[in-house]
């Protein structure tokens, strides 16, 4: 656990985001290497905590509609 933590906060501090978008990014993250699929409806029962599976969905949605994910591609 204390590796996720430190995870999490590198990613807040790397990006400049709220403690909960980095969460969201990180069991986003945990959950694509766990299931292997980009499907946000699976993706969705894989996040912790007490919300609802359908809560955590639209959380999902919201994330990747309101967030552009930049990437380098090096080489």
């Amino acid at each position: 656990m204390q590796s996720i933590n430190e995870l999490e906060g590198t990613l807040k501090q790397a990006l400049g985001w709220h403690k909960s978008r980095a969460q969201c990014l990180l069991q986003i993250v945990l959950g694509l290497i766990m299931l292997r699929t980009v499907n946000l409806k699976q993706l969705a029962c894989t996040i912790s905590g007490q919300a609802q599976i359908d809560s955590n969905y639209r959380r999902l949605q919201r994330f990747f509609r309101k967030r552009a994910l930049l990437y380098h591609f090096t080489g």
